[in-house]
């Protein structure tokens, strides 16, 4: 069961209505950019042409998380995504509030990210980067 898995409240972005949320396009130029110059040192990235609809997500508290899991399990012949981009919003995040994102690395360390306003985190979409978010304890 999906809600088993994902607490949040996720909406995706469809074609057309990015014009509906200000800034969104922007942001999502300047990832875009951002891709483009990963491409040097990170070969893979020399055959990106385009990039999947964004998604909203909002955890609302209450302790929902995401459990661990990989954004593309079956790599590039799956659902296509190398890299995800995660933008944060949360302004007046605090320690105690959670939400955080873990990232599992191969060294079975792992690394929490904290969901700071106006932070961008990019990591690959596939079984070199296993995360999940932590336990929110509000929106």
């Amino acid at each position: 069961c999906e809600s088993a898995l994902r607490g949040d409240e996720a909406a995706v972005i469809g074609r057309g209505e990015e014009a509906c949320l200000p800034g969104l396009r922007p942001l999502l130029r300047r990832e875009d950019e951002l891709v483009a110059a990963m491409a040097g040192p990170a070969t893979e990235l020399r055959s990106v042409t385009s990039r999947s609809h964004p998604m909203c997500a909002c955890y609302p508290g209450g302790g929902a998380r995401y459990v661990r899991h990989l954004d593309n399990p079956g790599g590039a012949g799956c659902n296509g995504r190398l890299l995800t981009c995660l933008y944060y919003l949360n302004p007046a995040w605090r320690g105690e509030d959670g939400g955080q994102l873990r990232l599992h690395r191969r060294d079975g360390c792992v690394v929490d990210v904290e969901p700071l306003l106006d932070r961008l985190v990019v990591f690959w979409s596939d079984e070199r980067t296993p995360h999940e978010v932590l336990p929110a304890s509000r929106p």
